[in-house]
């Protein structure tokens, strides 16, 4: 069956009031200029969001090292007696059974 090359191509009425109604949904819709500016300040605050739980993370899973030259935690182990030429202490052993 071979269709009419002037039924595939003829021209449709739009239906009654259509283009009206298309007019006033073009009307009401917001301006390109004003999509844009929404979509970047929505991706500005994503962004922001992101980068402070990326901050929050690091700073938790990553502690700040010392500073350099403080030992004072470091230096009052009972483990490095022997290598800061200090006495060992004396301990008490105990075993649980």
């Amino acid at each position: 069956m071979k269709a009419n090359r002037e039924d595939l191509f003829r021209q449709i009425e739009p239906p009654p009031g259509g283009a009206e109604r298309l007019s006033a949904r073009l009307a009401a819709a917001p301006s390109p200029r004003t999509s844009l500016a929404l979509r970047l300040t929505a991706a500005g605050g994503v962004a922001a969001v992101a980068l402070a739980a990326a901050v929050q993370l690091h700073e938790r899973f990553h502690p700040p090292a010392p500073a350099p030259g403080d030992l004072s935690d470091l230096s009052a182990s009972p483990e490095f007696d022997r290598l800061l030429g200090r006495e060992p202490r004396p301990y008490e052993l105990t075993v649980s059974v």
